[in-house]
């Protein structure tokens, strides 16, 4: 049995008292995975959202104005108010890569965001991201803290590491050389993530200036 069959049946359910003690995006990944070290990529982010109980996730278009989102995470609630489920959306319309991004996104308002205060329905029903959002300076804590928790479970550090010294090892066994350009493009096809979502990892972790 190869490692990536194995991982799919070792997956994990996250119920709501589990996913409060979630952190970090190495902490989900451990939790529904088990070692992280181990995990083939790109990693599945759908498998992700279907280990955390009550949360579902959607790629239908509902209406259209939602054609102005990338996507969201609604708190869905019945007539007493009580929690029914939680709705992950993302932009069918969008590339492939971006729609990963997108949903790795929306888990990170869902562990920092929405899921701490969800007893509370006066507070964040829904957290919608624009597809004109600014993504410069200026964007707020919480929209870079999403980001952020994005890039880390699609690109986990030790996977990235893993994949840099397999693509040096294969180089040096050509006896060919590989300019950057070339290494992020190798490894985003890798983990399936834009070039420039590569390029910013690969900078975070200190491997390119």
């Amino acid at each position: 049995m190869n490692d990536a069959v194995e991982m799919t049946n070792r997956l994990s359910v996250l119920d709501g008292e589990g996913l409060r003690e979630i952190s970090s995006a190495s902490s989900l990944l451990e939790h529904c995975f088990g070692d992280i070290e181990t995990l083939e990529v790109p990693i599945d982010i759908k498998r992700i959202i279907d280990c955390v109980e009550g949360v579902r996730y959607s790629d239908s278009l509902g209406n259209f104005e939602d054609l102005l989102k990338s996507g969201f995470v609604r708190v869905e609630r019945d007539q007493n108010r009580a929690v029914k489920s939680v709705l992950i959306w993302v932009n069918p319309t969008e590339m492939s890569q971006r729609q990963r991004f997108t949903a790795a996104h929306e888990l990170g308002h869902l562990v920092h965001d929405v899921y701490p205060s969800i007893d509370d329905d006066t507070v964040d029903e829904e957290i919608s991201d624009s597809l004109t959002l600014n993504r410069g300076a200026g964007r707020s804590y919480r929209e870079t803290r999403a980001d952020r928790f994005a890039a880390q479970l699609l690109m986990p550090s030790k996977l990235v590491e893993r994949e840099v010294r397999n693509l040096l090892a294969t180089v040096e066994g050509t006896g060919k050389k590989i300019t950057k350009q070339e290494a992020i493009e190798v490894l985003s096809q890798k983990f399936d993530v834009s070039r420039l979502s590569m390029e910013i990892r690969l900078k975070t972790l200190g491997y390119i200036k």
